[in-house]
């Protein structure tokens, strides 16, 4: 009976190896590049705790952004926000691909959020995932370099003149949608 005890706690300790791991608020560093990771009070839609991930060294990071140049700016449109989501979501599944299965099983999630300049520069992104998953720091930090690599981000109209960051989120990637 000791031994089958043994075998079965040797078994669970071997296989949590294998399992998601609980990414915890704080400061990490790949790189030469530091994010910052933090805890949410709120669930979200499948009732799993959320974080968000952030480049802690962005000069707006916890400040907002210079207010627009005109005392009533037209509000931004998504429509003159010319960004390839598509090439987006494959650069995440590239990354991602060794886990996918995995996160399709986990009815995982995860959301992105853009500053840009008025070049098209990505400024910053922020992520939103959940706090249990099977994507690492490391994951992010892949994403976030490919994607501030490979991304180019054009404008149409002049609304976006007027401000000095704009913003904007790209749909969340559900991965329990995904065809694998």
């Amino acid at each position: 009976m000791k031994k089958i005890l043994i075998l079965c706690l040797a078994i669970c300790m071997f296989s949590s190896c294998y399992a998601q791991q609980i990414i915890r608020a704080g400061i990490y560093e790949f790189n030469g590049k530091r994010f910052k990771v933090k805890d949410l009070d709120f669930k979200s839609y499948n009732g799993k705790n959320i974080i968000i991930i952030g480049n802690p060294d962005y000069k707006y990071q916890n400040t907002p952004p210079p207010l627009p140049k005109v005392e009533h700016p037209f509000p931004m449109q998504k429509k003159d926000i010319q960004i390839n989501n598509d090439k987006i979501r494959k650069i995440i599944f590239d990354v991602l691909k060794e886990n996918l299965e995995k996160l399709k099983k986990n009815d995982e999630n995860i959301s992105l959020s853009f500053d840009l300049s008025q070049n098209g520069q990505i400024l910053s992104i922020g992520y939103s995932l959940n706090q249990k998953t099977f994507i690492s720091i490391e994951d992010i930090a892949e994403i976030d370099k490919r994607i501030k690599d490979e991304i180019k981000v054009n404008f149409t109209g002049t609304d976006y003149l007027q401000y000095d960051v704009i913003s904007y989120s790209m749909p969340t990637i559900l991965f329990s949608k995904i065809e694998l």
